[in-house]
């Protein structure tokens, strides 16, 4: 099993088990807790959807898209996943025990590290049904995925700067859900061009 895998299960248990301890205080043993049952195991339950999600994906790849040659790569990938998942359940419990200020922007700034690290690595993987860009045009073939990857691990690693950027300048979060928003259409419509870019050339 792979570091990252490893890393990524024991934050799963971690996380779980701060969530049960919680939810058992908070609840003093009451049934009166019962509806914050989901809230406080919905970001557990996602995490270990996406554990069970990643493996099947790559079982389901593997005869096609293979990905033992970047298997570090996806479980890194995985590992900041479910690590954003973790802070999203730290925000959960820590807003079930006191308040929280301006919670978007602690929800945002996640979400932005995130983009970041996953950006930073995104220009190593190959073509794959687990991850990355996966609309048939950029499967076509390994030069137009690797292109598009790159791009986009560009861009996420731009709009991640720029995101943190705005929110200390005191941005909107509708503006900060733009510019996430308007990111994914510039990634997919550059990996058309690429994919017919290429198409052209191999027709001449």
């Amino acid at each position: 099993m792979k570091k990252n895998q490893i890393i990524a299960g024991l934050l799963f248990a971690a996380v779980l088990l701060g969530s049960v301890f919680f939810y058992v205080r908070l609840s003093g043993g009451t049934s009166a807790a019962e509806p914050r049952l989901g809230a406080f195991f919905g970001m557990p339950a996602a995490m270990a959807f996406v554990l069970v999600l990643f493996l099947a994906l790559a079982w389901v790849s593997r005869k096609r898209y293979p990905v033992e040659g970047f298997a570090e790569t996806s479980y890194f990938i995985m590992l900041v996943i479910v690590g954003l998942l973790a802070y999203f359940q730290i925000l959960v419990l820590w807003t079930a025990s006191a308040p929280v200020s301006d919670l978007t922007s602690w929800v945002m700034g996640g979400i932005f590290v995130a983009l970041g690290l996953v950006g930073n690595v995104m220009g190593k993987t190959r073509r794959n049904l687990a991850l990355g860009s996966r609309i048939p045009w950029a499967l076509a073939n390994e030069r137009t995925w690797i292109l598009g990857s790159r791009r986009a691990g560009q861009l996420m690693v731009a709009v991640a700067l720029a995101g943190v950027l705005l929110m200390l300048l005191g941005a909107n979060k509708w503006v900060l859900l733009a510019l996430i928003a308007s990111a994914i259409v510039v990634l997919n419509a550059y990996s058309l061009h690429a994919y017919r870019h290429r198409r052209e050339r191999e027709a001449e």
